[in-house]
C-alpha cells in the first residue's frame, strides 16, 4: 500500500495535494488530522470525499510526503518514504534507507508543483482542488511567498475548472477559513508548526481572518491558551499570528519566559501581549527569517 500524506494540522494545500497526487500515481490519500472549515468547503464544492485519517505509517507500507519535509510535522513513519514534494525550506531531519525522489521548489504552494506536473491531464474537479490549494496558501496572491508561477498555473487551473473569477472564488474560500471555533486553544493549534533554532523551541500558530476583532476581543483567553500549549509541548515561546487578509497585516500574540525578546527581534515594543506587523502575512517568509536571525 502506498499512501500520500501531508503534515499534522493539515491545511487545504496539504489535503488537496495528497488527494490529486494519490490519484495520479494510483496510491491512497490520507490526512494527519482534522479538516479545517476552509478545506471542508473545498471538498464539498468539488464533490470529493475527505481522505482517510492516518495516525501511523506501518512497517509494510510506503508513503509519499507532500507539503512538508519536517519530521516534527509528520505522523510516526515505520514504513518506507519513497518521495517528498514540498515548497518549504529543507529541514534535514528525515532519513531514508534508499535514494528517493525529492522535489522542493520555491513557489507559493505544493499544489502549484503538482498542477504543473499534470497540467495537461487534470479533471475539472482536480483543477478546482489544486486552484484552491494555491489560493489558500498564497492568500489570494497577497502573501510574499507568491510567485509568477503560482499565478500562471492558477489561471490555467481556473480555465479547466470553469471558474471565471479567481479573486471572487478566493475571497469565498478565505471567508470559510476565517470561521473560528469558540475554543481559543483549538484555533491556535489549527495551523500550528513547531521549530527549533539553536536549542530554542518555538510553536507558531496562524489564522487568516477578515477582521482582527474575532480574536482580539478575547485576547486574554488566547494568551492563556497559548501559555497552556507552551507548557504542554515544552516550548520556549508560542506565537500566534492573527492575520487579517483585508488589512494585509498581522497582530502577533506572544507568550514565553521573555516575550519582549521576540518583540525586539521585530523592532517593536510588546504591548498587552502582542505586536502589530503591517504587511506581514507569511510565517515562512516574514516570521521565521527574523527568528532565525535573532536566535541562530
Amino acid at each position: 500500500m502506498i499512501w500520500v500524506i501531508g503534515h499534522k494540522n493539515p491545511d487545504t494545500d496539504s489535503i488537496v495535494s495528497a488527494i490529486v497526487y494519490a490519484k495520479k500515481i494510483n496510491a491512497k490519500p490520507a490526512r494527519a488530522g482534522k479538516l479545517n472549515p476552509e478545506t471542508e468547503f473545498v471538498l464539498q464544492k468539488f464533490g470529493i470525499e475527505a481522505p482517510e485519517l492516518k495516525e501511523k505509517i506501518e512497517k509494510n507500507e510506503k508513503v509519499v510526503i507532500v507539503d512538508t519535509n519536517n519530521k516534527e510535522e509528520l505522523i510516526p513513519i515505520e514504513g518506507e518514504i519513497i518521495e517528498i514534494i514540498d515548497h518549504h525550506r529543507l529541514f534535514g531531519n528525515l532519513s531514508t534507507a534508499n535514494p528517493i525522489e525529492v522535489c522542493i521548489k520555491p513557489v507559493g504552494s505544493t499544489s502549484t508543483i503538482i498542477a504543473e506536473r499534470f497540467i495537461n491531464n487534470l479533471t475539472k474537479e482536480e483543477a478546482g482542488l489544486l486552484l484552491s490549494g494555491i489560493l489558500s496558501d498564497t492568500v489570494i496572491f497577497k502573501s510574499p511567498t507568491t510567485t509568477e508561477k503560482d499565478k500562471e498555473i492558477a489561471k490555467k487551473l481556473a480555465e479547466i475548472a470553469g471558474i471565471e473569477n479567481i479573486e471572487s472564488f478566493g475571497i469565498e474560500l478565505k471567508s470559510k477559513a476565517s470561521q473560528l471555533s469558540d475554543n481559543p486553544k483549538e484555533n491556535v493549534l489549527r495551523d500550528f508548526k513547531i521549530t527549533e533554532i539553536n536549542n530554542t523551541k518555538f510553536g507558531i500558530g496562524q489564522v487568516e481572518i477578515i477582521g482582527y476583532e474575532k480574536v482580539m476581543e478575547r485576547k486574554q483567553e488566547y494568551l492563556e491558551a497559548m501559555e497552556e500549549i507552551r507548557k504542554e509541548k515544552n516550548l520556549d515561546f508560542v506565537l500566534f499570528m492573527v492575520t487579517d487578509i483585508i488589512d494585509e497585516g498581522t497582530k502577533l500574540l506572544i507568550v514565553g519566559e521573555n516575550p519582549e525578546k521576540i518583540a525586539k527581534a521585530f523592532e517593536k515594543e510588546l504591548k498587552d501581549g502582542y505586536i502589530y506587523l503591517p504587511k506581514v502575512m507569511s510565517r515562512k517568509k516574514q516570521i521565521m527569517p527574523v527568528l532565525y536571525e535573532k536566535f541562530k
